[in-house]
């Protein structure tokens, strides 16, 4: 039975759980000399690992054959009929062509950078292989820009709700028939509404943008009494699971293609599921060493529906893929496996009985929910749900309960430069969550947000690897009934098990990895300030509990903490432990402990663990300490993991901004600056 958040809230209310990718306009199309028939390939640019996939699409005007041929740099890789483009194994910039069968002399051209790091990220070989994978994340190309307004609306009163979605569906309809991308505009003032707004493919729901305040000018304010979503996709995704059926071999970490028991249902630019059963323990917490998806069996016993909570019946490692192609019983994807799914582990692959909705988005916004948890519902700000390149920008959300932005099989989505604050009640047991990536989802972009008074400012539950979140400001996360406990921070935990994902210069008070549902593995914190103190902006924090800054609960292993700066200066650290093993005092570093009755500590988590070039101010110092304590030598620490260059939205701010090796440890973070200006919203 899978889960609603909802309707388990009573329950869980008071038990204590406790690239820069650039905005790209539209392509203008390349017309023919007469001036009739044009070309223009989407996306424009995209950043590609060695022998990674990316598909491209040729529109072309003035002619009713829209056929075009296919072709690339020489040595750039190769591409197919369908525009389905594969890199070649070296690094290189190349020109991938759509050229009019029409009128051959007209030809749409787009840009590809090939590089090791998988997005064109400077880090490669900084970590192991095995500890990283291919970090290409968010809308591939950049959000594109739609011009074509297809019809705005004003403020007025009453219910405007049926009128949003009346126009949402008419300019999806004229997308769908032209495929040229529709704007459905709101123009200042309040918006009241009641349901849920879904947006179609190809698609954006746009504001009036920000006054000379800085303040959003456009707000969306939901009724009492039921969600309050802008949702891409499906609100229970889960009910469009189509039919499972095995992997015949593993399908293996960075390949793209996996052999299956049949492929009947499966079709090319198709989402689908690939999944496996828990390997950890049934009953009890004795852990092999090489255990990996591990629930806590005092919440979640084998049999229970918990198990299916966040993924399919005890299958929460998982991810969602986008297909390439289909030849025989050969499955080909457009990005790689991120970890192995095994055959001995009842491996499997689902397709979804309903498209995906694809390229559309919500810009300029301020959303305000309801807060009302009495209707049974949990209240989405955004929610992207069988969904994939899909993007929020520049939104607001405030007075959410439940998650603010969650992705629930969602695929290489971006949610970037937004301010989301202010839960309905800052309390756990779901009614508080800011950023909440579940259910597979994949390679989705986290990037240069403030998240600011939620339970969680951010949780991922059973998410799918290569998902980036990064140069976002957190702070502010605790309890409302327990103000002296010291909530987890940035994280990649809350059920299991989430795995590759990367937290990336982000600010936050911790970076944690919590065990009240499950584990997390292969999770990397790279150039992090993790300062161990919050703002407390609302005065009710005694963060009087026992503190940490880089920690790793019960089950978390094979981590990842490189290159962050632990403390703040002038602060006396002397109480504090350097490395504990001990859930009740104060520390720099802690591994393994339990964070739930009945579980022993695990070794294993510090044994697996890496650490280097990290600069925390109890030592004054920075260490290299390799994996599980055995040393490292020190090296050039890298500027990104995912990024290929200084991010524009750091303008002439100093990048990396967190600089655990340079006299001047941190700098600014633009989304910290913001904030702290009073002009939140840009």
């Amino acid at each position: 039975m899978p889960f609603r958040p909802a309707l388990l809230l009573t329950l869980l209310t008071f038990a204590l759980a406790s690239c820069n990718i650039p905005t790209v306009p539209s392509p203008s199309p390349s017309p023919s000399p007469s001036g009739g028939v044009a070309v223009a390939v989407t996306p424009q640019t995209t950043a590609l690992a060695f022998s990674g996939t990316a598909s491209f699409v040729a529109t072309v005007t003035g002619t009713s054959n829209t056929s075009v041929s296919w072709s690339v740099t020489p040595g750039g890789g190769t591409i197919d009929a369908d525009g389905v483009y594969k890199a070649p194994g070296a690094a290189g910039s190349f020109q991938v062509e759509a050229r009019s069968v029409a009128d051959p002399t007209v030809a749409g051209t787009a840009q590809v950078t090939v590089s090791a790091g998988g997005g064109g990220g400077t880090g490669t070989g900084f970590l192991p292989a095995d500890r990283v994978t291919s970090w290409a994340p968010g809308v591939p190309g950049g959000i594109p820009k739609y011009t074509t307004v297809h019809t705005t609306i004003q403020a007025g009163s009453g219910d405007q709700g049926q009128a949003i979605r009346a126009a949402l569906s008419a300019a999806g309809n004229a997308a769908k028939s032209d495929g040229i991308g529709r704007v459905v505009a709101l123009g200042p003032g309040t918006f009241n509404y009641s349901g849920a707004l879904y947006i179609p493919s190809h698609v954006v729901l746009r504001g009036a943008g920000i006054d000379s305040a800085g303040k959003l000018q456009t707000t969306i304010v939901h009724a009492p009494g039921n969600e309050s979503s802008v949702i891409f996709g499906q609100l229970w995704p889960w009910n469009y699971e189509g039919t499972a059926r095995n992997l015949t071999a593993d399908a293996v970490k960075g390949s793209y293609s996996v052999t299956v028991a049949n492929t009947n249902g499966i079709s090319p630019n198709a989402l689908v599921l690939v999944d496996e059963v828990s390997d950890g323990p049934a009953t009890g917490f004795t852990l092999g060493p090489n255990d990996r998806a591990i629930y806590n069996n005092d919440r979640h016993p084998l049999g229970s529906d918990s198990r299916g909570w966040w993924c399919r019946d005890n299958r929460p490692i998982s991810q969602i893929l986008e297909v390439a192609s289909v030849s025989g019983n050969t499955v080909t994807f457009k990005t790689p496996f991120h970890i192995t799914y095994r055959t001995a582990y009842q491996a499997q692959l689902t397709n979804y009985t309903v498209p995906a909705i694809e390229r559309a988005g919500v810009e300029d916004l301020h959303i305000k929910g309801s807060g009302d948890p009495t209707n049974g519902f949990t209240h989405y700000g955004v929610y992207f749900a069988i969904a994939k390149e899909c993007w929020a920008s520049g939104v607001e959300i405030d007075d959410s309960f439940g998650s603010a932005v969650q992705w629930a099989m969602g695929h290489h989505s971006t949610f970037r430069d937004s301010y989301i604050h202010d839960s309905h009640i800052i309390r756990n047991g779901g009614a508080a969550y800011g950023i909440d990536v579940s259910q597979g989802s994949s390679d989705n972009l986290i990037e240069n947000n403030i998240v600011i008074r939620f339970n969680k400012v951010s949780q991922f539950r059973a998410s799918g690897g290569g998902n980036v979140f990064a140069y976002n400001y957190t702070d502010d996360g605790g309890i409302d009934v327990s103000p002296g406990w010291m909530e987890t921070g940035i994280q990649a935990s809350h059920y299991p098990t989430p795995h590759f994902e990367l937290f990336e210069g982000n600010y936050s008070w911790n970076a944690d990895g919590e065990f009240t549902e499950g584990n997390a593995i292969y999770i990397t914190f790279f150039r992090n300030h993790l300062s161990d103190l919050q703002a407390n902006t609302l005065g009710w924090l005694k963060q009087d509990g026992p503190h940490r800054m880089a920690s790793a609960f019960f089950g978390h292993r094979w981590y990842n903490f490189a290159g962050n700066v632990l403390g703040l200066p002038g602060k006396s650290y002397s109480s504090y432990t350097l490395d504990s093993n001990s859930a009740y005092d104060s520390c720099i570093w802690r591994a393994g402990v339990p964070n739930q009755d009945g579980e022993p500590n695990d070794a294993q988590v510090r044994v697996t663990q890496l650490r280097d070039g990290n600069f925390d101010y109890k030592t004054n110092s920075v260490a290299w300490s390799g994996i599980g304590g055995a040393g490292s030598t020190a090296r050039t620490i890298p500027d990104s993991l995912y990024l290929t260059g200084k991010p524009a939205f750091f303008g002439s701010n100093t990048w990396p901004w967190v600089d655990p090796v340079g006299t001047t440890k941190v700098y600014t973070l633009p989304a910290k600056a913001r904030y702290q200006a009073g002009r939140p919203n840009g």
